[in-house]
């Protein structure tokens, strides 16, 4: 019927069969070539050797650096109240080249109530104090660490001494609001 209309004398079925074949032709592309990959465990990226110098308070792990006096949050908050006295433990890489770094924040109510704030900051049993504090907003505050502070890579104890004390409405004594501590590369 159709097949004898467009080709007189075949049959439809030999024209299907002669349009399939014709249409299914590769082109003559062969395979992209195989890649084998080598047999083992997979190679260990390169880690950061500046990774783990610094706490901030949203890290999942920040909890593992606290040593005391820095007050629970809601996970994954970037900021923490703490007390008079937080202290933090740093496993750092380097024993030279380093910045202490401290980002907290003074809230106005914070300076009415209590006036300039200053830092005593211990690291390793060393200590300094940082400049007063007199206006509101957020603090960044470097201090290069002297040779000899950190004598080999390996664990630091932070503490810091808040003075003074900011006695909030809600009848609670605190020391900062704190986002991150720990160092940085100079």
């Amino acid at each position: 019927m159709l097949a004898n209309w467009l080709i007189p004398g075949k049959s439809f079925a030999a024209l299907a069969a002669l349009v399939v074949l014709t249409s299914c032709d590769p082109g003559g592309y062969a395979p992209p070539a195989q890649i084998a990959m080598p047999s083992g465990p997979e190679p260990a990226n390169a880690p950061d050797p500046d990774a783990g110098l610094l706490v901030a308070m949203s890290d999942p792990d920040a909890e593992a650096h606290i040593r005391g006096d820095v007050f629970g949050s809601e996970a994954g908050s970037e900021w923490r109240f703490t007390g008079l006295h937080p202290a933090f433990r740093i496993d750092v890489p380097r024993v030279s080249g380093l910045n202490f770094y401290l980002r907290c924040s003074i809230t106005a109510e914070m300076l009415r109530a209590r006036g300039p704030v200053t830092y005593d900051i211990t690291i390793n049993g060393n200590h300094f104090r940082s400049p007063r504090f007199a206006t509101e907003g957020d603090i960044e505050y470097r201090r290069p660490i002297p040779d000899g502070w950190v004598q080999s890579p390996g664990p630091v104890e932070i503490r810091i001494d808040v003075s003074p004390p900011w006695h909030a409405g809600d009848g609670g004594t605190y020391g900062m609001f704190l986002n991150s501590v720990g160092f940085e590369k100079r």
